[in-house]
């Protein structure tokens, strides 16, 4: 079953499911096809996410990333996997911190238990990913961090 956070990182990267896929097929559909690049970069400029971050977020030079924004490439679908992981992230931190400055603004803060790291800093990997995650699970539930 596909999650509210998952469809809302869809609307974040300016998707909808395919009406012809049942929901986690239709999520597995669209990533497996590949993410628009526009998408990558309307996601940084609304989340204020430097492109040389969002480059290495998707595991990308800056200047592949910059050439692919100008051609507008479709990205492959590691690229767009990541490119999603990172959506679900965001849309999570939207959710729990009720508000997308409040998210963003946390995402670019240090952050003493994820060792001081700024949370968007360790979203380049599935481990700082499950890291940032377990951390917005315990602010949701009031567990000091």
């Amino acid at each position: 079953m596909t999650s509210a956070t998952e469809i809302s990182a869809l609307r974040l990267l300016g998707i909808s499911l395919p009406l012809d896929q049942p929901p986690p097929f239709g999520v597995i559909h669209v990533v497996r096809k590949g993410l628009s690049t526009k998408s990558a970069v309307e996601l940084s400029r609304r989340f204020e996410i430097q492109e040389s971050q969002m480059s290495q977020i998707l595991g990308l030079s800056s200047r592949t990333f910059s050439r692919n924004k100008m051609n507008q490439t479709i990205l492959d679908a590691a690229k767009s996997d990541r490119l999603f992981r990172l959506a679900k992230v965001l849309a999570r931190a939207t959710d729990v911190l009720e508000d997308e400055a409040t998210a963003r603004d946390w995402l670019n803060l240090p952050n003493r238990a994820l060792g001081n790291a700024r949370p968007l800093d360790l979203l380049d990997t599935d481990a700082g990913v499950e890291q940032v995650l377990t951390i917005l699970g315990r602010i949701e539930y009031g567990v000091y961090s």
